[in-house]
């Protein structure tokens, strides 16, 4: 699915998960079945009921495409602030992968002027900087 570094995914009542822009427009959908709105609700357990009848009662492959595009008031896209409580997970990336540690191998000195590695007399024989 096509998305939005500042965008969100909803799932519609009609069974429609759709990619929202940071501006609330649908950038794209998918027409989900009943496997995969129940495993919507396994990734967000605090919805898996509302899920669970969604998945019995809609039938995704009825919706108009228009009705994709431009929902109905009946179908509104959420608001950013809505995102936390809605069947709504906002993308965000990986966390930054740290570098390998090499303080506690070597030892380190951080300063101002040097954010070298320094090795002691005691684990090495002579120091270097």
């Amino acid at each position: 699915m096509k998305s939005d570094v500042d965008g969100f995914y909803h799932v519609g009542s009609d069974g429609i998960l759709r990619s929202f822009d940071r501006n609330g427009m649908v950038i794209d959908f998918n027409r989900l079945n009943e496997k995969q709105l129940l495993a919507v609700g396994k990734e967000l357990p605090q919805q898996s009921n509302y899920l669970k009848e969604l998945s019995a009662n809609a039938n995704s492959t009825q919706v108009d495409e228009d009705a994709i595009w431009s929902p109905t008031p009946s179908i509104p896209p959420p608001s950013l602030n809505k995102t936390k409580r809605g069947l709504v997970k906002r993308r965000e990336g990986p966390p930054p992968t740290p570098g390998p540690d090499r303080c506690n191998q070597f030892g380190c000195s951080i300063s101002g002027r040097d954010l070298g590695v320094e090795t002691t007399e005691s684990s090495v024989g002579r120091n270097v900087t």
